[in-house]
């Protein structure tokens, strides 16, 4: 009976957790919670339960919130401390590697030089990863897409958490092309 009441409290202080920080991410990144739902793919009434609740969504809804907010679920769910928006590292994010990757994405990955230089944030390997891409697509169409992608949010002015800053120039990148 005790283990059933102690693991009973670390849930609900979880749920609390994830519903507080959930909130204060959010508005540390000044979106509503419309347009992180739109951009996280899940309806604004769930995200609207979970901040005020901390029932959780989908694991794999919950994992596209994070990226959006440039965190993790380790952070969200209460078992990391510290401050994690905006401060999620390269060196802490696992690039998807899986065999369901597409390959050039995979051969992306698998260059930390080359994530580390092109500072790709894990909400753009979300936006990459949501264009189901055939599985034979090659890297440098891959590399491509990431560059047309950070135009488009870019130019939209919904810039990526931690895209800030003046990405990578390429031959061909130069305004007007």
């Amino acid at each position: 009976m005790r283990y059933f009441m102690t693991q009973s409290h670390n849930h609900e202080r979880t749920m609390e957790i994830l519903a507080i920080r959930l909130r204060k991410l959010r508005q540390k990144a000044r979106l509503t919670q419309r347009e992180l739902a739109e951009r996280a793919g899940v309806q604004q009434a769930q995200l609207s339960r979970a901040e005020r609740t901390g029932r959780s969504l989908s694991t794999k809804a919950m994992q596209a919130i994070a990226c959006e907010l440039g965190t993790t679920l380790s952070y969200l769910y209460g078992e990391e401390d510290g401050e994690a928006a905006g401060s999620s590292s390269q060196a802490e994010y696992v690039p998807p590697t899986g065999p369901d990757t597409p390959r050039g994405l995979r051969e992306i990955a698998a260059s930390p030089a080359l994530c580390e230089e092109l500072d790709i944030q894990p909400v753009e390997w979300q936006r990459l990863l949501a264009l189901e891409l055939p599985s034979d697509v090659r890297q440098e169409d891959c590399l491509e897409l990431l560059l047309v992608l950070r135009r488009v949010y870019r130019r939209s002015g919904r810039s990526s958490p931690g895209t800030e800053k003046k990405a990578p120039t390429f031959v061909g990148d130069e305004p007007g092309d």
